[in-house]
């Protein structure tokens, strides 16, 4: 795999290099969800010729999974990897609060059945709808190369935090959608 993964100083660092590589890099010990809110802080992303990076959803076996994606442009986007296959569920899509350039942020998901609302640096920036993949999944990080010669995209990461539903008097309790303040 193209993918390089370094776990030094509580920190998690991936790379990847080739012509516009996607790669997913599961939370092996984090478990598996269906309906949760994963955040994570990026702390830092580089790439030559732009990068592209966001949260691996619902990521099951042979290369499923969902991605919230963001990129150097300022732009997000929600896709369903299947294999080789990309199915774009909400194309790129500008917002005030996705700075171009910006290369340290957080970014996080609310994935309920088969909502996903997508925050950045806390601001709701939009929601994609898809039931393809509906059952559990592990939760990671995505990449994707430039489609140029000799892309990379090195990403650092320093927290990914997953809430789940909890059980009450046997029911599932959790928000149907998240409300933000200033």
């Amino acid at each position: 795999s193209p993918l390089s993964v370094d776990t030094a100083n509580d920190t998690l660092t991936l790379g990847l290099e080739g012509v516009q590589v996607r790669a997913a890099a599961p939370n092996t010990a984090g478990g598996v969800f269906e309906d949760f809110y994963a955040q994570v802080n990026i702390t830092g992303v580089l790439g030559r010729d732009g990068w592209t990076t966001g949260l691996a959803l619902r990521l099951q076996s042979g290369e499923r999974y969902y991605a919230a994606e963001v990129n150097a442009n300022g732009a997000w986007r929600f896709v369903l990897v299947e294999d080789e296959a990309l199915t774009v569920i909400r194309d790129w899509t500008q917002h005030p609060a996705i700075v171009a350039g910006q290369t340290a942020f957080q970014l996080g998901v609310l994935a309920m059945g088969d909502g996903f609302d997508v925050f950045y640096n806390g601001q709701f920036v939009g929601q994609a709808r898809d039931d393809t993949l509906t059952g559990s999944g592990q939760i990671g990080l995505t990449m994707l190369t430039a489609n140029a010669f000799a892309s990379r995209v090195t990403l650092s990461a320093d927290a990914l935090l997953v809430t789940e539903t909890v059980q009450v008097d046997g029911e599932r309790v959790f928000p149907t959608h998240l409300v933000t303040g200033s």
